[in-house]
């Protein structure tokens, strides 16, 4: 994995306290996409500032349905075709081997129809996996999985939904998990359910040479406090802040109330 983080996330944990980039792979470079902090997801029992005693990281982003069903719906599958006839031993002239070479012919028919049921039942898993996944992504832009009160928000990121009707927009949630005993899962999710599920495709080298599967996302904080909340340097700047505001406040008041103290008879009666 790539050991640096994109210079364009830098001002994202002075300010919000974190940085994360997305690690791809390609033959001749790997590419690194920044991931920004409002649809960065992690694991807030995390408390290393890398993020790697984290159980799961993703991104949670609004997309519009056409580009979802673009981006996750694989091609119709190819109908299968029939698989080349089994070859069958000629029937032997000695007839003490005809009943033999019965039951061997009867033996390879049945395992050419098994395989030649098998093919056919892939065929058929691939197209309802692929119906499954459309009949996801419409639902979730039909308000499944969201709060009706909230599903026709107006905001550029509503909370506690799944869906914009206004501008037939959809939640998807790309997680990356780590399972105790089978190391990490990639899981893409959304209102109304499951899109798929699959093992990480990524692998890492230890400094023992020890290979494991890995998550693409790289990222770290700059401060984790005690009860694990992650900050930048914004933070410290807050007190200093509020005694400069009250310090100007205090003085614009005094500026804008006019006070003036004597005692009786300073002041000559008349116009």
């Amino acid at each position: 994995r790539i050991n640096s983080v994109d210079e364009m996330r830098w001002p994202d944990a002075l300010k919000i306290g974190f940085a994360a980039v997305e690690i791809g792979g390609a033959e001749n470079h790997v590419p690194v996409t920044p991931i920004d902090w409002k649809d960065f997801i992690f694991d807030p029992r995390s408390r290393r500032h890398d993020f790697s005693d984290a159980r799961y990281l993703g991104v949670e982003k609004w997309v519009d349905k056409d580009v979802a069903l673009a981006t996750y719906v694989p091609p119709p599958p190819q109908p299968p075709q029939a698989l080349p006839p089994p070859q069958i031993p000629p029937q032997p002239l000695d007839p003490s081997q005809l009943q033999q070479w019965a039951a061997m012919a009867q033996e390879i028919i049945a395992e050419y129809e098994r395989a030649q049921a098998e093919h056919m039942a892939a065929y058929e898993r691939e197209v309802e996996r692929r119906q499954q996944i459309i009949d996801t992504i419409e639902s979730t832009s039909q308000g499944v999985g969201s709060d009706g009160a909230g599903a026709d928000a107006f905001d550029d990121r509503p909370s506690s939904v799944f869906c914009d009707r206004n501008r037939t927009r959809i939640v998807v949630t790309d997680l990356w998990h780590q399972d105790p005993k089978k190391g990490w899962y990639h899981c893409v999710f959304t209102g109304a359910g499951k899109l798929f599920t699959e093992e990480a495709q990524y692998v890492e080298t230890d400094a023992w040479g020890r290979k494991s599967k890995t998550h693409p996302i790289k990222a770290f904080s700059l401060y984790v406090s005690s009860d694990l909340w992650r900050y930048g340097e914004v933070r410290g700047m807050r007190s200093p802040q509020d005694e400069v505001n009250a310090r100007r406040s205090k003085a614009l008041h005094l500026q804008s109330v006019n006070q003036l103290f004597y005692e009786p008879g300073a002041f000559p009666d008349g116009d």
